[in-house]
């Protein structure tokens, strides 16, 4: 699998100021992971993954298929009405619906980094492209959250 070719490349940050790739992924798949435990009354999550809980790339493909999965079934199991259920952001309560679509921005907005780190290391990005799409690749999110978006 080509996502995470290499160690230094789960820990390659253009800067200082930024993330590394693997704490690029983690805060996705912990903001979503976050905000599905406060609509859904579970156990609180509020704390992100950290990168010293992930020692190779083997872990963190399995952390990102386990959270996609999870959210698969969450978003499947939802009803109708717990869209328009509110949920605490920064003080505010907000519909998840919208959560749901800042989530799906807010993935694009990394997305566009992670292709960034790709190619910064001289790597190809994997492909968005429908007939390309293959979650063994791909691992990401959005694919799974649009896709959901459009059934309800």
């Amino acid at each position: 699998m080509y996502i995470l070719i290499f160690l230094s490349f789960l820990l390659f940050q253009p800067s200082k100021e930024t993330y590394s790739f693997c704490k690029q992924v983690l805060h996705l798949i912990s903001w979503v992971q976050i905000m599905f435990s406060r609509l859904l009354d579970e156990v609180p999550v509020e704390d992100e993954f950290r990168e010293d809980e992930v020692k190779n790339k083997s872990e963190l493909q399995n952390l990102l298929v386990m959270i996609t999965n999870e959210t698969q079934v969450k978003i499947q199991q939802m009803k109708k009405s717990e869209w328009k259920k509110t949920i605490p952001i920064d003080g505010n309560m907000i519909p998840f619906k919208d959560v749901f679509l800042d989530l799906i921005e807010h993935e694009a907005h990394h997305r566009g980094q992670l292709a960034v780190y790709y190619r910064l290391s001289g790597l190809q990005p994997p492909s968005y492209l429908e007939e390309e799409f293959d979650i063994n690749k791909t691992h990401l999110l959005i694919d799974h959250m649009l896709r959901c978006l459009y059934q309800v």
